[in-house]
């Protein structure tokens, strides 16, 4: 009886020991998992708080490979992103080689792993490549790295792929179990979710940048367009004021001498003839700075009609050369006319083309010393026809050869130090040879007088 009591004493004992055995098992294994899933959650919440700390893209996917490579070991890994060309390219990533990534920046096909994990939105999972088909990108990969299993994950958003990411082990084959895999995908598509926030932000960013730049160029624009409106309206008062001045003085002048032929009996023939052209040359005078304010009035409105026919140019000079020649005698000024010989008509408007001429020799008269020559040319070149009027005067100061041919810009006679004109004469010629189809510039060595030319369209 003893012995069948101990017997069963010790069978008690044994299966006490057994289940206590598998008690401690079954505690362990629990104490792992409990460990395993306390390490992913801590993976995914340091994931989670480095997504969203930054929104710089490249800082972002380093930061979560270099928490991979820290808590799973991997030393092989990269994401690639879909770029503006339909290309997964290596954005990211850890002991890849560079030759290779930037070889496979393809368009995604089911040819790569990678391609494959894209195109089917899951993961693919290789845990022997020993055991798999190789494909020249992998063989490509192979050379640089002996990969021995890999894991290629797809980076989803509102459930559309948006890149992949990769993990490469040289260790041997894995196991890869489908709860580690999950962890991954958790974590590609965290990923994915702070990409399209990174590029959000760079978009928003950028957009807001080139407004910024936007705003400060108008801004510049307005000031400058201000500055100049104030600069218009200085030199327009400027205008009115020097305007009247012109205005007032051959009205002083023919007042002045009229009174004298009314009120006394000026014997004297030729101080009567003197007073007659005085009062002759003022009125030519007031007539051309009324005839200047009017054609400039018909320019702003857009109303200065032309009438385009056969011009004969040498009848042209003549004709203007006769109208201004008075003005040279004056001054025993020698006019010397060149015009080339069967030189073709100008297609242009007599009368337009005559008040330019006679604006050009007007203001030669005024900078020509006493003595000195005034030169009128006339020649061919190519279709168009070359006129120019060179005087002998002090010239024209370099500063201001770009603004002479503005409105309201007045020429004056440095020795005189006074106005000659409305400021509007040379403008409005630079208006009618441009209506007429040609250009008209200046040229002026210091000291040595001054050539204005310009060109108009010849006939047929």
């Amino acid at each position: 009886m003893a012995s069948i009591y101990l017997a069963a004493l010790f069978i008690g004992l044994a299966m006490g020991a057994l289940f206590t055995g598998v008690l401690l098992g079954r505690l362990a294994a629990g104490r792992t998992e409990l460990e395993r899933r306390l390490r992913d959650l801590s993976v995914l919440h340091e994931a989670s708080s480095t997504l969203s700390a930054s929104f710089d893209l490249t800082e972002v996917l380093d930061s979560i490979l270099d928490i991979m490579r820290r808590n799973f070991g991997f030393q092989h890994m990269g994401v690639r992103l879909l770029n503006e060309r339909g290309q997964l390219e290596v954005r990211a990533a850890i002991g890849l080689d560079t030759d290779y990534a930037e070889a496979t920046k393809l368009v995604p096909t089911r040819y790569t792993m990678f391609g494959r994990a894209f195109l089917d939105a899951k993961p693919v999972v290789v845990r022997d490549t020993t055991k798999m088909p190789h494909s020249p990108y992998f063989e490509m990969l192979s050379m640089a790295l002996p990969v021995k299993a890999m894991v290629h994950v797809p980076m989803i958003h509102e459930g559309k792929p948006i890149g992949v990411l990769m993990f490469y082990s040289t260790r041997g084959p894995e196991k890869f179990g489908e709860q580690f895999v999950s962890l991954l995908q958790a974590l590609a598509n965290q990923m994915a979710l702070s990409v399209v926030n990174a590029r959000l932000y760079s978009q928003v960013h950028n957009a807001s940048v080139v407004m910024e730049e936007r705003v400060r160029q108008r801004t510049a624009e307005l000031e400058a367009a201000n500055k100049r409106l104030l600069e218009l309206d200085r030199v327009k008062s400027e205008f009115l004021s020097n305007v009247s001045h012109e205005l007032r003085t051959p009205l002083t002048s023919i007042k002045s001498f009229s009174e004298i032929f009314l009120r006394y009996d000026v014997d004297d023939r030729d101080k009567r003839r003197k007073f007659a052209e005085i009062i002759h040359d003022e009125a030519d005078r007031l007539t051309r700075m009324i005839n200047d304010l009017l054609d400039y009035s018909k320019i702003e409105a857009g109303k200065l009609d032309v009438e385009l026919v056969p011009v004969p140019l040498e009848e042209v000079v003549e004709k203007a050369t006769q109208a201004t020649r008075a003005l040279f005698d004056k001054n025993s000024v020698k006019l010397v006319v060149n015009v080339e010989r069967s030189l073709p008509p100008a297609l242009a408007d007599f009368d337009r083309l005559m008040q330019v001429m006679t604006n050009l020799l007007g203001n030669a008269s005024k900078f020509s010393p006493f003595g000195s020559k005034v030169l009128i040319r006339a020649r061919r070149r190519g279709g168009f026809a070359v006129i120019s009027v060179t005087d002998e005067g002090p010239g024209i100061d370099q500063s201001k050869l770009r603004e002479i041919f503005d409105r309201f810009k007045q020429l004056r006679d440095p020795q005189k130090h006074q106005s000659l004109g409305t400021g509007l004469g040379l403008s409005i010629c630079r208006d009618i040879v441009e209506r007429l189809g040609g250009y008209i510039w200046v040229e002026s060595p210091p000291g040595k007088g001054a050539t204005f030319t310009f060109t108009v369209p010849l006939a047929g």
